[in-house]
Order: C-alpha cells, then structure tokens, then sequence
C-alpha cells in the first residue's frame, strides 16, 4: 500500500492504478507475476496468426468472387485495454503485420466503396449487443429520460451543420466542438452504467456535462458570439476525434465531405 498510496485517490481508497500484478494463469486464486516481456511476445505471435489467417481467408475466397473481397472485423472498443491488457499492443501488430503482406490489406470501409462501388445495399434488424439482443438495457426507467435530449440535439446540429458547415476561425471551432460534445454525449456507455448502476452518478454528471456544453455551442453559433477562451477550455478537456469534419451530420454535405477527404489521401 506504501507503494502504490501517491496513485490512490486523496481519501486512500483503492482504484485502479493503470499498473498490472499478475498473469491471467488459468481457474486458480494462486496468480503467477505478470511478466510484460512474455506478454508483449505472445502479442506478436497472437498478430501473427490473426494476419496470416486474414492472408488464407483473403486466397481461399478470392476465387470464389468476381471482385476483391472485403473483409469486416468490428469489434467491441474496450476489450482492448480493459478485459484484454495487452489488447492495445495486439491492434497495432496486427497493422504492422499486414503492413508486410501483399495478399492483404488494411483499409476503411469508404476506402474500399471509393476504389470499387457499392457492393450491397441491406437494412441491419433492429438488435443489440444488450441483454436479450434488444434496447431494454438503453432504454428503461433508468435511462429512458436522456432520449429526448438527445433526439433534440441531434436536429440542432443538423441545423448547425447546414447553417455554419462552410464557416472558418472560431465558428468553425466552436461547430466541431459541438459534434464532439454530441458524439460524446450520444455514448451508449452513459445509458448503459445509468440502467446497471455501477457508476450512475458518474454517467449522468458526464452526460449532462457534454450536453449542457452542446447547447452552449448552440447558442454562440446562432448569436454570433464564441466566446474564443471558453471554447479553448472545451477543446482542452476533449481532445478526441482530431479529424473530425462536422459536415457529416448534413447528410446533403456527405458526398463533399467524402470527396475532399479522398483527395487529401491521393
């Protein structure tokens, strides 16, 4: 406790310290120490497999069809880093592994549609990952209220979008900004913690937080009147999506917004 006391929170108890004791070592209490060199070489024997495996995948199909074949691999965001501690390590090997294949290559979806058109057009079922494959864990007595705030930001930025999607300096700043904080308000992880109430305090505070921030955006826009310093302060607390264009909330701004993005990467 000596040790680890500087990174606890100031009241002493016990968190997350971001350091990592002991290996997974099967069904046991009786853990083995956590050894990072082992650890970071079955990373690169486990992205060698994966990436050899996408190679096989890629020539065993390749004869089937008439054009490249494409590849999905969506996964769910926080195995990599919470239940998998090395997860981080194993998404960038498995890049640098494809990196030195011809039989296979990394790519995004618009990517591939921009070099070879629309493959197939289909409507996904209504489902989820949540229990019972449906929404229950989104929308409940617990949650059910963040719905129509949402549903009203959204029609605003759509509105933003289309009124300031072409603006420069600050007002370009501050429509960012305001995709961001919806973006990060729209998280379906507020919702969910709210409905199984590990953290419910937390997730309404930062909720609210990100959407008391998009409609202060809001109003400056519409008035004319960003404010530089307090928008710097939002820039700050969220650095994500670096690239972020908020056009793409204007569905009519899309195929632009696609088309300067192909033309930076050629």
């Amino acid at each position: 406790m000596d040790q680890v006391r500087p990174f606890l929170h100031s009241d002493g108890s016990r968190s997350f310290t971001g350091l990592k004791y002991h290996r997974i070592t099967g069904k046991t209490d009786q853990k083995l120490p956590y050894d990072p060199a082992a650890a970071k070489e079955k990373v690169r024997e486990h992205a060698r497999h994966f990436a050899a495996s996408r190679a096989e995948q890629a020539e065993r199909l390749s004869s089937q069809l008439r054009r490249p074949i494409l590849m999905t691999a969506p996964y769910d965001a926080e195995l990599f880093g919470h239940w998998w501690f090395e997860g981080p390590d194993f998404i960038e090997h498995v890049f640098r592994e494809m990196a030195g294949r011809d039989e296979v290559v990394a790519v995004t979806p618009s990517e591939y549609l921009e070099k070879e058109g629309i493959l197939q057009l289909a409507s996904p079922a209504f489902s989820s990952w949540g229990d019972g494959g449906y929404a229950a864990m989104w929308l409940s007595p617990e949650n059910d209220w963040v719905w129509p705030h949402l549903h009203h930001a959204q029609d605003r930025m759509v509105d933003l979008t289309r009124r300031f999607g072409e603006s420069s300096g600050d007002a370009k700043r501050a429509l960012t900004q305001a995709a961001k904080e919806l973006l990060l308000a729209q998280s379906s992880d507020w919702p969910f913690i709210m409905r199984t109430a590990t953290s419910a305090t937390y997730a309404t505070k930062r909720f609210e937080e990100h959407l008391t921030n998009f409609l202060a955006l809001d109003r400056a826009l519409v008035s004319g009147n960003v404010e530089p310093v307090a928008l710097a302060r939002m820039e700050a607390r969220t650095p994500v999506f670096p690239f972020l264009d908020a056009r793409v909330f204007d569905p009519s701004a899309m195929r632009k917004v696609m088309a300067e993005a192909a033309s930076d990467r050629s």
